[in-house]
């Protein structure tokens, strides 16, 4: 079995296949992008996680159950941005 970290380059919405079980550990900005880490299992099945990120005064959906995973700053810190995975 290995562990190790795995890095995903983040969208407003995007689905993003990782190992089963992978536990995300951070999210923050690296080289302008906005970037998450988890730590993962490579010998596990592969599945699909949906992520949403909105930025400080945006609306959430209400037909979706999120889950918070991480905030993080971009553009000077001018750009707050808070990442969400559906929850189903």
């Amino acid at each position: 079995m290995c562990k190790t970290i795995w890095k995903f380059t983040l969208r407003p919405i995007i689905e993003i296949e990782m190992p089963e079980g992978a536990q995300v550990l951070s999210v923050h900005e690296q080289n302008g992008e906005l970037c998450m880490w988890a730590q993962v299992r490579t010998e596990n099945p592969r599945v699909k996680r949906k992520f949403f990120t909105f930025g400080t005064g945006h609306i959430l959906p209400d037909n979706k159950r999120l889950k918070y995973v991480g905030t993080a700053l971009l553009i000077d810190e001018a750009l707050v941005l808070h990442v969400f995975e559906e929850d189903l």
